[in-house]
């Protein structure tokens, strides 16, 4: 089977802080991945990480709605969007994902 996502080995990108940077590792890996300009790679997770200075007790504030909110205000010219699935629909996320990914 080949992939959607060819080579996507070159832009992996390691989470600094498992606990708390999982969406602002994969937000900066799909922008390497379009090659979006105007974004400072280097500190992009340190930057849009809501979480990075959370206490143990506190409420996280990283989802994909203020991920999106975060990088849009850094990045006008970006737009992530979130779409939702229905519990129980995985494979039409996976479908949608794939579609996206081949169109580039």
């Amino acid at each position: 089977m080949n992939s959607v996502f060819p080579d996507w080995q070159k832009y992996a990108v390691h989470q600094r802080r498992p606990q708390s940077s999982c969406i602002p590792t994969g937000d900066k890996m799909i922008l390497r991945a379009v090659g979006a300009g105007g974004v400072d790679f280097p500190s992009f997770q340190n930057d849009l990480d809501l979480n990075q200075s959370l206490k143990p007790s506190g409420q996280p504030r990283n989802n994909f709605v203020s991920m999106a909110a975060k990088i849009r205000k850094k990045c006008p010219c970006l737009d992530f969007r979130r779409v939702g699935f229905a519990s129980g629909k995985g494979a039409d996320k996976l479908a949608f994902v794939e579609k996206r990914l081949a169109s580039r």
